[in-house]
């Protein structure tokens, strides 16, 4: 979780709100949890598309407060 917090952020300052990216976080969980893991961290897929959408948010008006 704090890899995705950390990198949305930084996407989030230099390209601001996109919700393509916290897809492409969604969609790129979503083929571990059958290799590693049980039907239970399905969740998981969109807690992390979540974080990472607030990830963009912050960095966002970090971005905003250093102009």
């Amino acid at each position: 979780p704090l890899v995705v917090w950390v990198f949305s952020i930084k996407y989030g300052e230099k390209w601001g709100l996109k919700w393509t990216f916290s897809l492409l976080v969604v969609l790129l969980w979503l083929p571990t949890i059958p290799l590693y893991y049980n039907d239970s961290a399905l969740a998981y897929a969109f807690v992390y598309g979540g974080l990472s959408l607030l990830g963009q948010w912050t960095g966002r008006l970090l971005a905003k407060n250093q102009t």
